[in-house]
């Protein structure tokens, strides 16, 4: 028998490793190129797509929860970030307040929509919407 894996939270170190398969080699090719036309670092997309995981399977229930399958189907952040751009890409400009409300409409946990609702005005931005704070 071997020892007991340490918990995450008594290591000394925040550096973690992990092994990618050969044939994900082209994901993580896509994900660097990703994160970079974003202003991101594949830290920041890695660790978003953890908390994401979590909040979808740590309260217990390892499936998909059944208000996933309500009309609609299941949608991830990123198409309820597509959908709210789409929403507000013909305006001129647009509220922090508004993007907020509408996460808020979809479910989105206060945390997340903070995190969303940035990524939405820089999109935004990019499509020269102004979003007033």
């Amino acid at each position: 028998m071997g020892r007991k894996p340490m918990k995450f939270s008594d290591r000394k170190t925040d550096m973690v490793q992990f092994r990618v398969p050969r044939e994900k080699h082209e994901l993580m090719d896509r994900i660097q190129v990703i994160a970079k036309r974003e202003g991101e670092n594949v830290n920041d997309v890695i660790i978003r797509a953890l908390d994401e995981y979590d909040e979808k399977h740590w309260k217990g229930n390892y499936q998909t929860l059944m208000e996933s399958f309500e009309e609609g189907g299941v949608k991830s952040n990123g198409q309820f970030q597509q959908e709210i751009i789409r929403q507000l890409e013909h305006r001129k400009s647009t509220y922090w307040k508004e993007i907020i409300r509408i996460l808020k409409q979809k479910g989105i946990k206060p945390k997340k929509r903070v995190e969303m609702g940035r990524e939405i005005a820089k999109a935004l931005k990019d499509k020269e919407v102004e979003v007033i704070f």
